[in-house]
């Protein structure tokens, strides 16, 4: 019955089933032999290894059937537990010599850290590159090289060589959160600045700063210079310094190619010290994300909240920021009050933010996130009426969209769509 239909329709079932879960596509996989192939490329498109158990089955897997390794498209590689197996697995390096094809791969060393009992070793010093046997560190830079990569994900890896950059080809997007790297003697940033390399989106958070990589940075002419979304993430215990100077150079350096920004607030004191976003250097700004949380003391929520969005007003005063901004979305998220929300309605900054934008064309998001389904059912159409109310000039335009975003595992869906 399965044999008589046409293989597009196959894949399709295939792909349903995929989409919620990889038991019902494995169990699909044995209906019959149709459906093996279409399910079989699917369950090994996606593959997280996230221990050493997995790692040895999954070498053992593709030993037996080398086929398997041109259905990786997308890696990541994860210390989870015992959070140090990356370190030195000896199935490591040979796994990741088999894959050759994979599209997306992604080093992520973010775990929540402990004491490690056996050995007494300070994990902090687990997340150095130096820490990673010779091997595996050779195996990573080799994916790092692979001519089908079109996204580079690094997580919380200290003291990466600036040889790093003479690896990737031509990527969609590069991602380095907590990410620091290392000068070398005899690093050539001309010849590293010249070699036909790209990434059309950054996402960084960088720990600290680089002399070898500043000047890359601002070599006439180097990729960063071709970015054209930038997306910044801040952290608890980041510094304003490192973040303003190594954005500010990224910004400079891309001052005629980046379109879209996206600020991402991660930090959660409740009283910080604000700098300014450095967006003046932008001369084609068309899109400026500002996504901040609230994680505090909801007694402190107000002012934290008044606080960033005031900073917010202030960058967005310079008129070369705004001249071709043609989206504006502000995101606040952890939303977990009723009052709040009223409160935050009252933010006599957002008339000012209707004046300020009164003769542009520029659409305005302002989204509230909560995890709590009641709060997103009550709150949506208040919050709509509030502040659509406070921005009469772009509501009469129909250029304020006012949301609540409920958010769960993950995922985000709105309640009630704006009509």
């Amino acid at each position: 019955m399965v044999e008589a239909l046409p293989l597009e329709l196959v894949l399709v079932v295939a792909r349903f089933v995929a989409l919620h879960e990889d038991v019902s596509i494995l169990n699909l996989a044995k209906t019959c032999h149709t459906l093996y192939g279409p399910c079989q490329k699917l369950l090994f498109s996606h593959v997280f290894v996230g221990d050493p158990r997995t790692c040895e089955l999954l070498l053992d897997a593709l030993e037996f059937n080398l086929t398997l390794a041109a259905h990786i498209k997308e890696l990541r590689i994860s210390q989870e537990v015992p959070h140090y197996w990356v370190l030195n697995d000896e199935h490591l390096p040979k796994l990741l010599a088999l894959i050759t094809s994979v599209q997306h791969f992604s080093l992520d060393n973010a775990q929540e850290y402990s004491r490690v009992d056996d050995d007494d070793m300070d994990v902090d010093t687990l997340c150095y590159w130096g820490c990673l046997s010779e091997d595996n560190q050779d195996a990573f830079m080799r994916m790092f090289s692979l001519p089908s990569l079109r996204a580079l994900t690094i997580k919380q890896l200290w003291e990466v060589p600036m040889d790093f950059f003479s690896t990737f080809g031509h990527l969609e997007c590069l991602t380095l959160v907590n990410v620091d790297f290392l000068d070398e003697e005899g690093f050539d940033v001309a010849a590293i600045a010249s070699r036909p390399a790209s990434f059309r989106t950054l996402d960084i958070s960088l720990d600290d700063e680089c002399d070898q990589l500043n000047e890359l940075i601002q070599y006439p002419g180097s990729y960063f210079a071709k970015i054209s979304s930038l997306i910044v993430r801040t952290y608890t215990g980041s510094t304003d310094s490192v973040i303003e100077g190594v954005t500010s150079r990224i910004m400079q350096a891309a001052a005629a190619s980046i379109r879209h920004v996206n600020w991402i607030e991660e930090r959660d004191e409740p009283f910080i010290s604000h700098y300014d976003i450095p967006l003046n250097a932008l001369s084609r700004l068309e899109r400026f994300t500002f996504n901040f949380d609230i994680r505090v003391n909801p007694h402190m929520q107000e002012e934290q909240c008044y606080a960033w969005l005031s900073g917010l007003l202030e960058v967005l005063k310079t008129p070369s920021v705004v001249a071709h901004m043609r989206y504006l979305e502000i995101r606040i998220n952890q939303v977990a009050y009723l009052d709040f929300k009223r409160r935050l309605g009252e933010f006599p900054g957002w008339r000012q933010l209707d004046s300020l934008l009164a003769a542009r064309a520029t659409q305005v998001e302002i989204i509230l996130g909560t995890s709590d389904l009641a709060f997103a059912r009550m709150g949506d159409m208040l919050w709509r009426q509030m502040l659509t109310a406070r921005m009469p000039i772009l509501n009469a335009r129909r250029g304020i969209f006012a949301r609540v975003a409920y958010k769960d595992d993950g995922k985000e869906t709105y309640i009630l769509e704006w009509s």
